[in-house]
């Protein structure tokens, strides 16, 4: 149903999860072409009737267009009448490599002083993913994966951050070019992996 947008490059797209008929997709990521990341960007869409139309949230930040959106988590916080959403941005010119020193995490709620919901980044440098804590009903407990520098996690809906790569190679964290994260909440416990991908070694 999304024929006739903007951009047809979507990477990520989710269901919020007050409203089934709203619908947000990230883009700028993997077109319909041969997979390499110069399709146009469009930042964050939004559709309110279930996918038929789409309009762009504000940009991320001015003068940031290259900036592609590979993560996207609506939550259940509600500030000021308006949906807080979470971001993950980065900055990438092939199907591979990610500049992991641009892009980052922002969130969209309703600044007081602007009086409208703006975009504010909280970690600088490149967001390949963002996943929510599921045994967090507010929304407010987060975690995220930046290539090059691992997983970080917030329990105050962005104000801070901590670092929780314990047990993961420092090797192949500081040598990645992406990373993806998956979350399982069942009855027999919750658990967070994290997939890291590193450039191939150089010919001999």
């Amino acid at each position: 149903r999304t024929d006739f947008a903007k951009t047809l490059a979507i990477m990520d797209i989710t269901y919020s999860p007050l409203d089934p008929e709203v619908m947000f997709a990230g883009t700028g990521s993997f077109s319909n072409g041969d997979g390499i990341e110069t399709a146009p960007v469009s930042g964050v869409m939004r559709s309110s009737d279930g996918g038929d139309t789409w309009v762009s949230l504000t940009p991320i930040e001015t003068g940031t267009s290259a900036y592609r959106i590979r993560a996207i988590v609506p939550t259940t916080e509600v500030v000021n009448g308006g949906q807080v959403l979470y971001a993950g941005a980065v900055q990438a010119n092939n199907r591979a490599t990610i500049n992991i020193n641009l892009g980052g995490l922002y969130r969209y709620r309703y600044d007081a002083e602007a009086g409208i919901p703006t975009w504010k980044r909280l970690v600088a440098g490149a967001v390949s993913d963002i996943k929510a804590d599921p045994r967090d009903p507010t929304g407010r407990t987060l975690f995220a994966v930046q290539p090059g520098r691992g997983v970080i996690m917030t329990s105050d809906g962005g104000d801070s951050w901590q670092t929780v790569n314990a047990g993961i190679s420092d090797t192949l964290i500081s040598g990645s070019i992406n990373a993806r994260l998956a979350i399982s909440n069942t009855a027999s416990g919750f658990q967070l992996a994290v997939g890291f991908v590193n450039p191939p070694p150089p010919a001999p």
